[in-house]
């Protein structure tokens, strides 16, 4: 009895862990081996062909196991790409300077430089391509830079910026596209007036958003001129030539054709240029009376002149005298070929050389010594009458008035106690002189005079150092308010329509060179200092100034 209890007891136990074995492997195993478990280990468990694999339960474990134990996992997205650069020299359709020699590329993740690399424009030009790998698979900055020198020095020609996706395992392409860092063109001359006839250089330069010059391909530039019939301009890359054809007022453009930007400069197409005519001691110097830069002509007299004077006859010569082996010499100097002509008159004065000479209207030409007045025909080199109105001590000036009548100023005149005077003659037929008047007279020197085109008469007063205007009345004349100190002043004389609308303009030689004064409105203006004038030169005896 007792031996059948514990036979039961162990066939119970059994049938327990049988049953506890077969219902897992219908929850978890059964049913996946009916489903999509067939191939998972519960699937092939014994306990699959169970009546619990049959289980309503059973059949829920077999469809989410099958996606358990048994699936494959992912693999996962790269993080490393690689980037392609292609750049096109000299454009394409894309903007790279001509000039440029090089590209710089900076790759960035943000403000953070990952690589950098210098593209080298080829021989021939054409696409290169710059390959950056190992980046990360991000969006990522490309800034470009060119540079006309090919180690990337100097001033930057173009820039770009662009923004580039990166996907992992694939290579992505970057065309560049730059922006010109040229912000304006600036067109400079040495003068922005130039003469009829003749030509004058002008140049044009790109520069950057700093105001730092940018190179530009000479290729690219184009200019023109608002009006040819005034002037016109000839292209040589950044360079051009102006010429004055008319007289008038133009604008000259320059065009950097990569960029468009332009830059206008305004020329002023003047009269023919007159000429300053410099005399130091034997030789005249023929200077553009505009800029005086160098000498264009020089005249060799010979002799050492005394008392040097120059004047300008109506027909356009000029008469100078000469001292030479104790005799005054007038001699005739060609405006055209700057030399001497064939005649001459001479004075056998000894040391009495003539200190003052003026053209006469009928082409003869009026000189002074301290034995009078005499005429000379430069044509036959004739002395036709001497000895006239011998009653000035020495003439430092004779000029024509508006009033067609000659004034001079003298260091004395017979009769008068001392003093410098002015005076004013008559010249009547067969070039007899009468004196008219003397109308100032005063103890401070005198050396030359002009009239101005508003009839006032400015005179240089070298004890003062001061050119001062006066105002001509019929006995005499009465200083003005305008006056300018000038240091070292000899001589002034006077050259009117400079420019366009006849701007009057006084030269003044001085003890430093000729410096030179405008006159508007009634009053002298300065044009240069004392301590660089217009025409420098330490030393000097007269000049004049060939319209």
């Amino acid at each position: 009895m007792k031996t059948h209890r514990y036979l039961a007891a162990l066939i119970s136990i059994i049938i327990a862990i049988v049953c506890i074995a077969g219902c897992g492997g219908s929850n978890n195993g059964g049913g996946g081996g009916g489903n999509n478990g067939g191939n998972n280990t519960g699937g092939n468990n014994t306990g699959g062909n169970n009546t619990g694999g049959n289980n309503t339960g059973g059949g829920g474990g077999g469809n989410n196991g099958g996606n358990n134990t048994g699936g494959e996992t992912p693999t996962p997205a790269p993080t490393r790409a690689t980037l392609r650069v292609r750049i096109d020299f000299p454009t394409g359709s894309r903007f790279v300077p001509v000039s440029a020699q090089c590209v710089k590329v900076s790759v960035k993740q943000g403000e953070n430089e990952l690589q950098q690399a210098i593209v080298v424009k080829p021989a021939g030009g054409g696409v290169q391509e710059q390959i950056f790998n190992d980046l990360p698979a991000v969006p990522l900055t490309v800034v470009t830079t060119a540079y006309a020198n090919a180690n990337a020095s100097g001033t930057p020609l173009a820039e770009g910026v662009q923004t580039v996706t990166n996907n992992g395992g694939n290579i992505a392409t970057v065309d560049i596209a730059m922006n010109s860092t040229v912000q304006s063109v600036v067109v400079t001359s040495s003068s922005s007036e130039i003469s009829i006839g003749d030509v004058t250089s002008i140049a044009a330069v790109a520069r950057n958003a700093s105001n730092q010059d940018v190179l530009t391909d000479p290729s690219k530039w184009r200019w023109s001129s608002s009006n040819p019939s005034i002037a016109t301009v000839e292209s040589a890359g950044a360079t051009a030539t102006v010429r004055g054809v008319s007289v008038g007022e133009v604008d000259i453009t320059a065009t950097e054709s990569e960029t468009g930007k332009v830059g206008v400069f305004h020329v002023k197409a003047l009269r023919p240029a007159p000429t300053l005519l410099f005399r130091d001691g034997g030789s005249i110097y023929w200077y553009n009376a505009r800029k005086a830069d160098a000498a264009i002509k020089t005249t060799t007299l010979g002799g050492s002149p005394l008392s040097p004077r120059m004047t300008l006859m109506p027909n356009g010569a000029i008469g100078v005298n000469v001292a030479n082996s104790g005799s005054s010499v007038v001699a005739v100097v060609d405006r055209n070929t700057a030399l001497v002509g064939p005649n001459s008159s001479t004075f056998n004065y000894g040391s009495h050389g003539i200190d003052s000479l003026f053209g006469l209207p009928d082409g003869k030409i009026l000189a002074h010594t301290t034995l009078g007045f005499a005429v000379i025909n430069p044509s036959t080199g004739v002395v036709e009458s001497t000895g006239g109105l011998r009653i000035y001590g020495r003439i430092f000036d004779i000029v024509r008035g508006p009033d067609n009548k000659i004034y001079l100023l003298s260091s004395s005149r017979t009769g008068q106690s001392s003093g410098y005077v002015l005076a004013r003659l008559n010249l009547g037929a067969n070039d007899v002189l009468t004196e008219e008047v003397i109308l100032f007279k005063q103890a401070v020197k005198f050396s030359s005079m002009q009239f101005l085109s508003n009839g006032s008469l400015a005179i240089a007063e070298p004890d003062s150092g001061t050119i001062r205007l006066y105002s001509v009345g019929a006995n005499n004349v009465t200083p003005l308010g305008s006056a300018v100190s000038v240091t070292g002043i000899r001589t002034i004389r006077i050259y009117r329509n400079v420019s366009v609308e006849g701007d009057e303009i006084l030269y003044a030689l001085t003890d430093k060179g000729v410096r030179r004064f405008s006159f508007a409105n009634g009053v002298l203006n300065p044009l240069d200092t004392d301590a660089a004038p217009f025409l420098s030169k330490s030393s000097g005896d007269d000049i004049a100034v060939l319209n």
